[in-house]
């Protein structure tokens, strides 16, 4: 009689010390909302980057027009102002820098921040490499293909 309440008692204290221990992993979303899951029936969690934005297509900067070609990281943008010109530079994340050349400013450098999802982008433009920048504002993308 002893060993089986030892035995019951033994088993009582497993299982409800399993119930209880349950550990729980809590995310925090920006929104505000919480969702929270039991560790235990977790298998597997992985973090997958979303991948390079795509901005090929034409924006309207507040001058003219913006084309974009991007391959990879590497994106060439023409614009049709300042007598034509080009940028070219590397896109990380949603900011791309590089430099600019056209046939009234010359050799500038160019900052632009887009929109997650390639929509717009706000740029920087200046005559060296870091600041003072002058501020280009905001641009819309206008078309997915460039038409100039």
């Amino acid at each position: 009689m002893v060993k089986l309440f030892i035995l019951t008692a033994a088993l009582v204290a497993i299982f409800t010390g399993a119930a209880y221990s349950q550990e729980k992993m809590s995310i925090t979303f920006k929104d505000g909302r919480v969702q929270s899951f039991d560790t235990d029936s977790i298998l597997k969690i992985e973090f997958k980057s979303a991948g390079t934005l795509n901005v090929n297509g034409m924006y309207k900067a507040r001058d003219g027009l913006m084309c974009f070609e991007q391959t990879g990281s590497y994106v060439i943008g023409r614009y049709n102002w300042a007598g034509g010109g080009k940028i070219q530079g590397t896109l990380q994340g949603v900011f791309l820098k590089g430099t600019s050349e056209d046939k009234i400013l010359k050799k500038g450098y160019v900052n632009y921040e887009f929109a997650p999802d390639g929509s717009s982008y706000r740029h920087w433009w200046g005559d060296q490499p870091g600041p003072p920048w002058r501020d280009a504002g905001n641009s819309p993308k206008v078309a997915e293909k460039c038409s100039f």
